[in-house]
């Protein structure tokens, strides 16, 4: 079904295992009720290196994804109890603005949502490559 005003379908927010992402993670909840989109929570943790030949490594690669995924499980269950179940959760493991962008695309994003954050606030991953994922992101980004 063609969807001409751009209202979003498909949504992802990118978010960060801290504290913070909670407030940011309501924001894109509020969209996908208001709009009746779906709604995928997405980390991204970088690679230990790029190597990736030592069983050792990558072994403690996915130990670090299971523990990003637990992380944000939790922040998803915090942030919005109700509707935690509705949401998609994805962690994935690669070059930050990269993988976020790539994602988006693959998805057919209508919208990307990143917290950068705010000044005075610790300084996230996301927050540093802000700039990155919106220069290379096929969709609209929205920072809260």
């Amino acid at each position: 079904e063609a969807n001409p005003r751009k209202i979003p379908r498909k949504i992802i927010c990118c978010v960060e295992g801290i504290k913070e992402s909670v407030g940011q993670i309501r924001c894109p909840v509020e969209f996908a009720e208001l709009f009746g989109a779906a709604l995928e929570l997405l980390h991204v943790t970088p690679p230990i290196s790029d190597l990736g030949a030592i069983r050792a490594e990558g072994e403690l690669q996915e130990q670090q994804r299971k523990a990003a995924d637990a992380r944000i499980e939790a922040l998803r269950a915090q942030a919005v109890p109700s509707a935690a179940a509705d949401i998609r959760l994805t962690v994935l493991v690669g070059s930050i603005a990269d993988t976020i962008a790539e994602r988006a695309s693959e998805e057919d994003a209508d919208l990307l949502v990143i917290g950068h954050g705010r000044m005075g606030q610790t300084l996230g991953r996301l927050r540093t490559e802000a700039y990155s994922i919106i220069a290379q992101a096929a969709c609209p980004v929205l920072c809260v």
